[in-house]
């Protein structure tokens, strides 16, 4: 994706999570993780991680596990996320902050 394109997505992004919100959580919480892999390509991964803290917190209270092949797509998400945090214990205690393991 061009920085057009990536524009274009978080224009259309926002405009989804305006719509979901008087929609469905569980259309909330698709949004929140779209916007998550967005901020996570345009380097932003500290916005991407609040954004999948919350979308995972939310559906771990709706009790909408995700499907194994999304689920993968969400853990190599995670995965670049980590590298671009740097070692593992920045992360885990940006996440301990985030309160998404507690």
């Amino acid at each position: 994706m061009d920085i057009g394109q990536l524009a274009q997505a978080w224009e259309m992004l926002e405009a989804a999570l305006s719509i979901a919100t008087t929609c469905s959580e569980h259309d909330t919480v698709w949004t929140l993780t779209g916007i998550a892999a967005l901020a996570a390509r345009i380097d932003q991964p500290r916005t991407a991680i609040h954004l999948l803290a919350a979308a995972t917190r939310e559906r771990h209270r709706l009790g909408t596990p995700l499907r194994p092949p999304t689920q993968q797509q969400i853990d190599a998400l995670i995965s670049r996320l980590r590298a671009a945090m740097g070692d593992a214990s920045s992360w885990v205690a940006h996440l301990r902050r985030l309160d998404a393991f507690e």
